[in-house]
């Protein structure tokens, strides 16, 4: 019995530190009796106990009485994948508002950064306007035959093809001219064309908004040149004089330094980039000098034009 005790013991040890390491794993289960009745299969079988779907108005879907989808009392309405959901769109412009904005990057990166990357965009805008020139010349403007002066003078003015309808009147022309560099400017211009669209949904000026009128494509060709930064017509002589009348008046040197990085950027991107500085910071004090009636704006649009001079 001595000789038999540590061996019996150290195995007792052994199997104990053995159930330490291994988790425990518990299996259980219920006796169940199983009744062949082939009556009560054949009745299952045929749709005898299916019922018919109580969210369903037409009664003509029949499902077992245990199916989850009675827990639906009413359908939601679907939508296909396709659809358009203005809601979901405006959402996510807002949400990725802030994503990827160039000027937050630009002011973020270095001196060198940024000279290459605005040399870089620089050179794709040349090489677009070279080439929307090249189409351009694809167009034989005859202004001797076809449409009345005021045409022939707006299809001059805005670099429109001769096949396309031109307004009739300046008016005509001017008010399809504000109301494409409002929705350019806008935050949401989708938003605004439609919103201007239900506004003046019996004003006849405003039909050009609709895709069927036959001035929509010349309202479409003024959105163009604002987004391809040719649309230099708008620049009217008595703002330049008005410009030229405020003096530049020197601003103080923390809202100096602000200006000439403000007005670097633009001479080397374009006037896209003021756009989208003037809608994110609008009734920021510190980017005032983007208005016009500001008396800063004068030196800011001085400077803009001394970089553009350099650049050439």
């Amino acid at each position: 019995m001595s000789e038999t005790q540590p061996t019996r013991w150290t195995s007792q040890k052994r199997s104990r530190s053995h159930d330490k390491n291994t988790d425990e794993f518990l299996v259980f289960g219920y006796e169940a009796r199983i009744f062949n009745d082939p009556q009560l299969a054949n009745k299952v079988d045929q749709g005898d106990y299916l019922i018919p779907w109580r969210s369903d108005s037409m009664s003509t879907l029949m499902i077992d009485r245990y199916d989850v989808r009675h827990l639906l009392e009413e359908l939601p309405s679907s939508q296909s994948a396709s659809e358009n959901i203005p809601s979901d769109t405006l959402c996510d412009e807002e949400r990725y508002a802030d994503l990827d904005s160039e000027e937050e990057t630009l002011f973020d990166m270095s001196d060198d950064e940024r000279d290459s990357y605005l040399d870089a965009r620089l050179t794709e805008e040349k090489r677009k306007r070279r080439r929307v020139e090249q189409e351009n010349m694809l167009f034989h403007y005859d202004y001797s035959n076809n449409g009345t002066a005021v045409q022939k003078e707006l299809t001059a003015k805005y670099k429109a093809p001769v096949t396309m309808t031109m307004p009739e009147t300046h008016a005509q022309a001017d008010i399809i001219d504000q109301t494409a560099k409002a929705v350019r400017a806008a935050v949401h211009p989708n938003l605004l064309e439609i919103r201007t669209q239900a506004r003046q949904a019996n004003n006849p000026m405003y039909s050009f908004l609709n895709k069927s009128d036959a001035l929509y494509p010349f309202y479409k060709h003024i959105l163009w040149l604002s987004q391809s930064g040719l649309a230099d017509y708008g620049s009217d002589t008595s703002s330049d004089e008005n410009e030229e009348d405020h003096a530049s008046k020197k601003p103080p040197s923390d809202i100096a330094d602000v200006i000439d990085k403000t007005a670097r950027f633009v001479a080397k991107a374009g006037k896209d980039l003021e756009t989208r500085i003037k809608q994110r910071h609008t009734g920021d004090p510190k980017f005032a000098f983007l208005q016009s009636e500001n008396i800063y704006h004068a030196y800011y649009k001085t400077q803009i034009e001394c970089f553009q001079s350099r650049s050439t």
